[in-house]
């Protein structure tokens, strides 16, 4: 396998460029099996395959893409000795804390993250493969929708500190039960090092508790208890003032735009790591921290607040941004939802739920693109459509200076064409 370390794997036939590997995955709606000529007339140099094709191409049979890549990915990581590895999990705030630490951690250290949302079985070894350059620091996402997910991610790259961020309700379709997702979320620590330490959230006494049996040296984050503690926080001027308690010492700082509570914590649990690893809190660096796109980014444009939260979402999430709505503008609050998916047979019950939360708000416009969200039933209902033109326009003509807007759904809904839409009237 050493020959195939040098060129760059790609899942997708349409990516490829010539010298690449082609990775034939057999997905819920596509499979990749059936793309191999495809990707060998882009120039392909191999394809990686679980069944014969018939193509006279450089094809490798195996067992499993899975195990195929894993291997490939901790031959490339190589001896772990000399390396500190930082495994992140939760139902939310996982992309969020990956790039906190790594902003921070790189003003002094050589740190490797998996970009963009590769914390899969397929993304977080690909991310290896492709993009790891023997950076001593790995910061690395452990994304899970069944249980041995993250066991298995682990066993590439065992993490000598292990963070578990929340327990939501998240893939609860796919699982089950919260309870279910708590035991997926804790083989981080069952399948970290032996002497690694865990970094946990405070405030969930359930999870806090499981934790403990591990018997690990642990670090707690939260706004009720813990190491480090979100005592207050408010905007000033468009920006966020914080005040936390870091192992005992009131420490106040500035942030650069408006974090909501969530990011905050993110912060939190990344500074909790900074501690791990012997680390000074960097004050003087924090105002210039940068938080990623798509995930609660507040806009100021044409006298109005706009919430860009459109990269995903659950029920936690939601709770989240309609309290933050409520702290920020003087104005009136609306929303643009789509539908939370992969709920299964809890839809019902989590669209009903999330009714309740808008109830706070002023106005709530229905993207019906996906129809799960037909199932919400709230009082604050403007419109409901699946026309992205239709619902921005309505918007447009209704809100005025001072209001705060959000658009938010599962990524899978595309809401972020009603927002396409409505940026579109604005600059005009």
């Amino acid at each position: 396998m050493k020959g195939l370390l040098s060129r760059r794997f790609v899942l997708d036939s349409r990516g490829i460029r010539p010298g690449d590997v082609f990775v034939a995955v057999k997905g819920k709606r596509v499979d990749g099996h059936e793309f191999v000529r495809e990707a060998f007339e882009r120039g392909a140099y191999a394809a990686v395959v679980e069944k014969p094709v018939k193509y006279n191409g450089n094809i490798y049979l195996v067992k499993s893409v899975v195990d195929f890549l894993a291997d490939l990915a901790r031959e490339k990581l190589g001896s772990l000795e000399g390396k500190r590895i930082i495994g992140i999990t939760g139902s939310n705030g996982k992309t969020t804390t990956k790039e906190i630490l790594y902003q921070l951690l790189s003003f002094t250290e050589s740190v490797f993250k998996t970009p963009g949302n590769m914390n899969t079985e397929y993304g977080l070894p690909l991310s290896l493969i492709n993009e790891y350059r023997n950076e001593s620091i790995l910061v690395l996402e452990m994304a899970m929708n069944k249980r041995e997910d993250i066991k298995h991610l682990c066993s590439i790259a065992p993490p000598d500190i292990a963070v578990i961020l929340n327990v939501g309700t998240s893939h609860i379709g796919l699982l089950g039960s919260r309870g279910d997702i708590m035991e997926a979320k804790l083989e981080i620590i069952s399948y970290s090092k032996e002497n690694s330490t865990v970094v946990c959230f405070h405030d969930d006494d359930e999870l806090r508790e499981r934790v403990k049996e591990f018997n690990k040296r642990t670090l707690f984050f939260g706004r009720e208890g813990g190491d480090v503690v979100l005592e207050d926080w408010w905007y000033v001027n468009g920006d966020t003032v914080c005040i936390i308690r870091y192992f005992g010492e009131k420490i106040a700082f500035k942030l650069s735009g408006i974090w909501n509570e969530g990011q905050l914590l993110s912060l939190l649990a990344s500074i909790s790591v900074l501690k791990a690893l012997d680390k000074e809190l960097p004050v003087r660096i924090l105002p210039e921290l940068k938080l990623p796109e798509n995930r609660f980014h507040v806009m100021r444009s044409n006298g109005l607040y706009i919430i860009n939260d459109t990269y995903n979402a659950s029920l936690e999430s939601f709770d989240v941004a309609v309290k933050t709505m409520l702290r920020i503008g003087e104005g009136k609050k609306y929303a643009v939802v789509g539908s939370i998916k992969e709920q299964g047979m809890f839809s019902k019950e989590t669209h009903e739920r999330l009714g309740k939360k808008l109830e706070a708000l002023d106005g709530v416009y229905l993207y019906t693109a996906d129809d799960e969200i037909n199932q919400m039933k709230c009082s604050k209902i403007l419109m409901r459509s699946d026309n992205p033109k239709v619902i921005a326009e309505d918007l447009f003509n209704r809100v005025v200076e001072g209001d705060v807007i959000l658009f938010k759904a599962s990524r899978a809904v595309g809401i972020e064409k009603v927002l396409g839409k409505f940026m579109e009237l604005l600059r005009r």
